[in-house]
């Protein structure tokens, strides 16, 4: 789950400093919601 943490701020990052488009910026972290909700179910 920190893997995914850390992959979520870096997406951040990278939109805070316009190198992601805001639909991709919206893809990349609903994505990563998704996972870290799967890791949660198989715990």
């Amino acid at each position: 789950m920190a893997d995914l943490d850390m992959m979520e701020d870096e997406v951040r990052e990278l939109y805070k400093a316009q190198c992601m488009e805001t639909k991709d910026f919206q893809l990349a972290i609903l994505l990563l919601k998704q996972e870290k909700q799967k890791l949660g179910e198989r715990q």
